[in-house]
């Protein structure tokens, strides 16, 4: 991964490149607001 070039990392990098975090993991415990487990969630059953 290139730091330099990482939004999270870099400020100057936050204005050039966006960021998207997606909840992927099957256990997912971030509680997004625009998530609805029950539907959205390809891991959910």
């Amino acid at each position: 991964m290139m730091l330099t070039k990482h939004p999270c990392f870099d400020k100057e990098a936050s204005k050039t490149y966006g960021r998207m975090h997606l909840p992927v993991a099957p256990r997912c415990n971030i509680s997004c607001n625009y998530c609805n487990r029950k539907f959205d969630c390809s891991n959910e059953c």
